[in-house]
C-alpha cells in the first residue's frame, strides 16, 4: 500500500473534532491525499441548541446548510487547507448513518 489517497473527516465543530481534522490534514499532506471535510446536518435533531434554530422567516434547510458550509470554510482555512473538498449533507437520519453512506459512495473499487 502506497498510502492514503482520499481522507474523509466528519466535522462536528467540536474541539475534539477540530483535533481530528488537524490530524487528517497532516496525513493528507504527508501522503499527498485529497481531504474532504463532511458535516451532516441532522434535520432538527431533538438536542439542537437554541442558537442553531433558524429564524422563523428563513428556509430551515438553506439556513442550516449555509451555516455548516461557512463553518467548514472557516475550518479549512484555519488548518491551512483552503482547497479541501467541503460537503454538507442534510438528512432526516442519523449523522453516523449518513457518514458511512457518504464514505461508501466515495470509495472507488
Amino acid at each position: 500500500m502506497d498510502g492514503y489517497q482520499n481522507i474523509l473527516v466528519a466535522a462536528d465543530f467540536s474541539a475534539a473534532g477540530e483535533n481530528a481534522v488537524k490530524m487528517a490534514e497532516y496525513l493528507a499532506g504527508r501522503f499527498g491525499a485529497s481531504l474532504t471535510l463532511l458535516h451532516v446536518v441532522e434535520h432538527f435533531p431533538e438536542d439542537m441548541p437554541v442558537s442553531l434554530v433558524p429564524p422563523e422567516d428563513a428556509d430551515s434547510k438553506k439556513f442550516l446548510t449555509d451555516r455548516a458550509r461557512s463553518y467548514l470554510e472557516e475550518l479549512s482555512a484555519r488548518i491551512g487547507q483552503p482547497d479541501a473538498v467541503l460537503e454538507v449533507v442534510v438528512s432526516t437520519r442519523s449523522a453516523s448513518r449518513e457518514i458511512v453512506q457518504y464514505a461508501q459512495g466515495a470509495v472507488s473499487i
